[in-house]
C-alpha cells in the first residue's frame, strides 16, 4: 500500500497554533522546535492514516472568518488590586471571572518560571488567575493535551474562556465548531512573537544571576511600564528590580522585530476586523486624554461579536469604560490593527548570530539599546511606591 502523504500548511505560514495535532485522531502530529526555536508541527507518516483532519482545522488552509468592526471602548477594571497585578487595565482578569463564576474555565499564557518557557494552561479557580495576568512578549507553546480538553469541557456544555493570539484564537475556534457555543474568546493586538527557545535561554540566563530569584515578569505590572523586572527574596522579604544592563536587550530585539516568528511579518490578522469575541490591547494613545486614573493603565476594548456584547455585558459595574474611536489607538501605537510588523534586515541573522556568539555581540551588531541603571532618586521612589502598594 502507498504510503500517506498529507501536506500541512506552507512552512512560511504557519503560526504553530497546534490545531493540526489535537485534530489528529492518530496521534500522529507532534509539536516540535525548529533551528530557531519556534514550535512547528511534524507528521509520524507511520501513524498517519490520511484522513486530513489537520488540514480541515488548519486556520491557514481554512481560514476563519472575521468579524466587522466592533464597538471599542477605554477600559480598566474598578477593583485596584486587579489593576495593580495586570499590564494595562485589567479587563483580561474581570472577564476570566465572570466565566469562572460561571462555573467555566480559563485558557491563557502562564510562565514557567522552571523552564523559562511560556504555554497555555487551564485555570478553574480564581486563585490561580495571577498565572495568566501580565503580557508576555513570547509565543506562547499550546500543548494538544490543552486543546484536546477544552473540547472536553465545551462539550459537558461549560463555559470556556480561550485568550491568546489571533491565530491561537483561530486555531481553537476551527478546531471547536461543532461545540462553540459555550467558547468565549479574547483576541489581543499582537505585534509579534518571538522564539519561546531563545526566550527561555535570557530568562536561565537572568535566573542564574539573580540570587533569590522568584519570578520573571515581562513589565511592571503596579505601573503602566513596559520595563521587564524581576522579584526575588532579599532578608526574607520579597523585593523587585528593573532588568537593566546586559539581558534588557530583549524587549528592544522584540520592539524592532528582530525575534518574530516568520509569519508575523505577513499576519493575516493584523485587520480592524477581529477573530475573537473580543480584542483586548494596552490603549496606547489614550495618555493625552485628562483622567487622572489612565497613568495606572488602560485597555483598549473591541467587542466584535453578539456572544462577545454578552460577556461584556456581565461586567459592565465591574469596569469603567468610555466609548472611544478606533484610529485613536491605532495612531497612538497599536498599528498592528492595520498593517503586519516589518521584517528587519536584521531578522535574516539574528537566531544564527544567536546561536553562535554571545549577547555582547548581539547587542553591538543589532545596536540594541539597553536599560540603564536608575539613579538613587529613582530607586528610592520604587521602592516607596512597592512598599505602599
Amino acid at each position: 500500500m502507498d504510503k500517506v502523504c498529507v501536506k500541512l500548511c506552507p512552512e512560511n505560514d504557519c503560526t504553530g497554533c497546534g490545531a493540526c495535532a489535537a485534530a489528529c485522531s492518530q496521534n500522529a502530529i507532534s509539536m516540535t522546535f525548529d533551528a530557531e526555536g519556534f514550535p512547528r508541527p511534524q507528521i509520524n507518516y507511520d501513524k498517519c492514516v490520511g484522513c486530513n483532519a489537520c488540514r480541515r482545522i488548519c486556520p491557514v488552509i481554512n481560514p476563519l472568518a472575521k468579524e466587522s468592526d466592533g464597538e471599542v471602548y477605554a477600559a480598566w477594571a474598578l477593583d485596584p488590586k486587579i489593576r495593580r497585578h495586570s499590564s494595562s487595565g485589567g479587563l483580561f482578569t474581570v472577564l476570566a471571572r465572570r466565566i469562572l463564576r460561571d462555573g467555566g474555565c480559563v485558557v491563557g499564557a502562564s510562565l514557567n518560571e522552571e523552564t523559562g518557557f511560556v504555554s497555555h494552561v487551564i485555570v478553574k479557580s480564581e486563585d490561580d488567575l495571577r498565572k495568566l495576568q501580565g503580557s508576555k512578549y513570547v509565543q506562547s507553546c499550546i500543548d494538544a493535551l490543552v486543546l484536546k480538553t477544552v473540547l472536553g469541557e465545551l462539550k459537558k456544555g461549560r463555559k470556556v474562556l480561550f485568550s491568546g493570539t489571533p491565530c491561537q484564537v483561530a486555531g481553537v475556534t476551527n478546531l471547536a465548531k461543532r461545540h462553540a457555543e459555550n467558547l468565549f474568546t479574547i483576541d489581543i493586538v499582537c505585534h509579534g512573537v518571538p522564539s519561546p527557545t531563545f526566550f527561555a535561554r535570557v530568562h536561565k540566563d537572568i535566573k542564574d544571576s539573580t540570587k533569590g530569584f522568584i519570578s520573571y515578569n515581562f513589565r511592571e505590572l503596579d505601573s503602566w511600564s513596559t520595563n521587564a523586572n524581576v522579584d526575588y527574596e532579599k532578608n526574607g522579604q520579597v523585593e523587585n528590580r528593573p532588568i537593566q544592563g546586559l539581558h534588557s536587550f530583549y524587549l528592544d530585539a522584540f520592539l524592532k522585530g528582530l525575534m518574530h516568528r516568520p509569519n508575523c511579518f505577513h499576519c493575516k490578522y493584523s485587520t480592524t476586523n477581529r477573530v475573537g469575541d473580543i480584542t483586548l490591547a494596552d490603549f496606547w494613545g489614550i495618555g493625552n486624554v485628562a483622567w487622572e486614573d489612565v497613568k495606572d493603565g488602560c485597555s483598549m476594548v473591541s467587542v466584535n461579536t453578539p456572544k462577545g456584547e454578552v460577556l461584556f455585558g456581565s461586567i459592565k459595574s465591574d469596569i469603567f469604560f468610555d466609548k472611544r474611536d478606533i484610529t485613536e489607538t491605532i495612531n497612538g501605537g497599536n498599528e498592528q490593527l492595520v498593517r503586519s510588523s516589518s521584517r528587519p534586515t536584521g531578522r535574516d541573522t539574528f537566531y544564527k548570530d544567536a546561536a553562535r556568539t554571545g549577547y555582547k555581540q548581539i547587542i553591538k551588531k543589532y545596536r540594541l539599546q539597553l536599560n540603564a541603571k536608575p539613579t538613587l532618586i529613582r530607586r528610592l521612589f520604587n521602592k516607596v511606591r512597592r512598599l505602599l502598594g
